[in-house]
């Protein structure tokens, strides 16, 4: 996150993951309420190596001495429990501190 309505954060940006609940395609998704994709909203600037999904699932940070790793993986109830066992992430992103 660059900047947050009038704060500027561009000198040191905030590291900002995202993920969305678990169950939310059990009445639809509010995207298709609204008849809009997701969008980020207007007040922050944000650099988005992955844009806004509307997919169940869930992340695995992982805080070490040397940085922090966040795996994203997608994943829904009716996919089953043990499905959960078998996961490969879709995205790792790695951040050093």
């Amino acid at each position: 996150m660059l900047r947050a309505g009038e704060v500027d954060l561009s000198r040191n940006p905030v590291n900002v993951f995202l993920s969305g609940a678990m169950s939310t395609d059990v009445g639809g998704w509010p995207s298709g309420w609204r008849k809009t994709p997701p969008k980020i909203s207007s007040r922050v600037t944000v650099e988005t190596p992955q844009p806004a999904l509307e997919e169940n699932g869930f992340l695995i940070v992982d805080f070490e001495e040397g940085g922090v790793t966040v795996r994203s993986f997608k994943w829904r109830p009716h996919d089953g429990d043990e499905a959960i066992d078998t996961l490969e992430p879709f995205r790792t992103v790695t951040l050093k501190t």
